[in-house]
């Protein structure tokens, strides 16, 4: 029934205009993209009892050779999200030799955003205190791209965070916010004292990188309504609802693709060679052609 209902929500809220783009959808795709949201949810409740193994599942075996810095994982909101959410797409990382993994559960129901990117900054200056070079990379859901750029914000925070993706967030709020419990909740609705805040923080965050689906039944994003910043790349998918996210592979691939090229960045930085601009975008896209398995990629991808 909640899967129901918030693709119904996503449709009154994309407008008359958008919801006639809908029409073109047969009943077969919707009910896909109805059963891959409800089983992406049932698995997510499913592995919350492993949530205390949360940082042993899919590491690089060597860790010595691993590609850049850590990446620290940030969950979404609510009762059934954990860490374990990102397991997908830390098996994609894994292969790709990424990696040591990194996460912490959150109370992201009872505690102000605030206070969870406390938490997090806590947990990775823990985390890095033995390493040469404290830099990290963001993997974040939902509310966890809301928290990094509570992070980016701070000033002093002991680590370098290299680079910042952002999977299904909602960076203007969400009207399914109304629905939820909990001080988080009343922040992460549009138009709230916290977003207005958070909004008028600068961002200078070289690589920043904004995956969105137009057909996400909870952040509710679409063309023409997501979060616009200078140092933004952001990337539209279709067919995927919020949850379902987490278990795409043509996400795990996009997550993959702009960690790669930062860290390919950031090596060639490092040993001052000439380098072409960082682009997530269209090495994406070159991925995506060479995919077969990559499917529903919109041709509507916004540079901010």
């Amino acid at each position: 029934i909640f899967v129901i209902s918030s693709f119904l929500i996503l449709l009154l809220e994309r407008g008359r205009k958008y919801r006639e783009s809908f029409d073109n959808i047969s009943k077969q795709l919707w009910l896909s993209m109805m059963f891959k949201e409800l089983w992406s949810m049932l698995a997510i409740l499913w592995l919350r009892p492993f949530v205390m193994f949360q940082d042993q599942l899919f590491q690089t075996k060597n860790v010595g050779i691993a590609k850049g810095f850590p990446v620290f994982f940030i969950h979404g909101y609510g009762m059934i999200n954990h860490p374990l959410g990102f397991l997908y797409i830390k098996r994609k990382l894994s292969q790709k030799g990424f990696g040591p993994f990194l996460s912490a559960h959150l109370d992201t129901i009872h505690l102000p955003v605030s206070a969870l990117a406390d938490q997090v900054i806590h947990i990775i200056r823990e985390k890095l205190s033995s390493q040469a070079e404290k830099q990290i990379h963001l993997v974040c859901h939902y509310l966890g791209g809301i928290i990094a750029r509570e992070i980016l914000s701070r000033k002093d925070i002991g680590f370098e965070i290299q680079s910042v993706v952002t999977i299904g967030s909602a960076h203007l709020g969400t009207k399914i916010a109304y629905a939820g419990s909990g001080l988080t909740a009343r922040q992460l609705e549009p138009k709230s004292e916290y977003l207005k805040q958070l909004a008028g923080l600068p961002l200078t965050q070289p690589h920043f990188s904004a995956i969105y689906s137009e057909h996400d039944n909870l952040a509710l994003t679409f063309p023409g309504k997501v979060w616009t910043s200078p140092f933004v790349e952001s990337v539209f998918v279709k067919y995927t609802g919020h949850t379902a996210l987490l278990f795409s592979n043509e996400i795990a691939q996009l997550v993959t693709n702009f960690l790669e090229n930062s860290w390919l960045s950031h090596s060639k930085e490092h040993s001052k060679c000439e380098h072409k601009e960082w682009n997530p975008i269209e090495n994406s896209l070159e991925s995506i052609d060479d995919d077969e398995s990559y499917h529903g990629v919109s041709p509507t991808i916004r540079h901010a």
